[in-house]
């Protein structure tokens, strides 16, 4: 593939890499960050700042998602047993909280590219995961019920999501399909990092 031979990192924790050999190129993201809360911009910015001096280069699957998204990926996801997606309005990217994303960078040891992703060990997540804690993300790989290693969000802490719903709900209604997604993104402040 485009990223190496994937089949050298396996699924054992204890295989061994040699991380990036230098600053990766700048990547245009803007068009992902502008559909975030304007707080969380800022967190991110920083945190795709240090993951490129750091030699990753970003690769965005999604970042703010509104409700009507949520629910076909509900609806996608609801034979896998192994990722669920949350319901609509159960989400951090309902209200531009969160990033997911894969990772690439050049090899030091060897030259080549290679990729970080969903069925990386987590030892070859544990330099970005260490980038994203001090830029105090939270970390989807350490979802106590739902291992999701692309999930990046900027929440305090968990059970926050029902409280971000309760006030969606109380400000615009209890169907969730209604829920303008542009207001959504502004509610959240009190519940960032």
């Amino acid at each position: 593939s485009e990223f190496g031979d994937d089949s050298e990192f396996g699924d054992d924790d204890s295989t061994s890499f040699a991380g990036p050999s230098e600053p990766a190129a700048p990547v245009n993201l803007s068009g992902h960050l502008n559909t975030l809360n304007r707080k969380a911009q800022r967190i991110f910015k920083g945190f795709l700042s240090d993951l490129a001096a750091a030699g990753y280069t970003p690769i965005v699957t999604s970042s703010a998602r509104s409700v009507a998204k949520q629910a076909s990926l509900q609806r996608q996801k609801a034979g896998d047993s192994t990722l669920k997606a949350s319901s609509p309005g159960g989400s951090p990217h309902n209200y531009g909280l969160a990033m997911d994303m894969n990772f690439s960078y050049k090899d030091s040891k060897t030259g080549k590219t290679v990729k970080v992703w969903s069925e990386s060990p987590k030892n070859i997540w544990k330099p970005i995961v260490d980038i994203a804690k001090k830029n105090k993300l939270r970390w989807g790989g350490e979802f106590p019920t739902n291992y999701d290693p692309v999930h990046f969000d900027v929440l305090k802490g968990p059970g926050l999501i029902s409280k971000l719903r309760n006030i969606a709900k109380q400000k615009f209604g209890a169907d969730v399909t209604k829920w303008p997604q542009r207001e959504l993104i502004k509610i959240p402040n009190d519940f960032i990092v």
